[in-house]
């Protein structure tokens, strides 16, 4: 479990970037790499959409700017403030 937030999935896009595509698409790898300082902005135009700066809550889909990153699994379940306060709700309910 970690806290995610937007600005370092932004300033995590060419590494990512580069994981995924080891063997290609280098200019944008390149572009990513000299666009300095790395903005939402400046990556949603090297890529040209805006997937690789988005940071979204599992549970409610509503685009956040911080998360806690649950990662048990293959795939990772990201929790916005709201929706963990939801869940401490539903914990701290009287039991039948």
């Amino acid at each position: 479990m970690k806290v995610l937030t937007l600005k370092q999935v932004i300033k995590d896009v060419p590494k990512r970037w580069k994981a995924q595509y080891p063997n290609g698409k280098e200019c944008i790898y390149e572009k990513l790499i000299e666009a300095k300082p790395l903005s939402k902005k400046k990556v949603d135009t090297i890529i040209g959409n805006e997937s690789w700066t988005s940071l979204e809550c599992t549970e409610c889909e509503k685009q956040v700017k911080v998360v806690v990153m649950l990662e048990k699994t293959e795939y990772a379940t990201n929790l916005c403030e709201d929706c963990l306060n939801k869940a401490l709700d539903l914990i701290n309910e009287p039991k039948p």
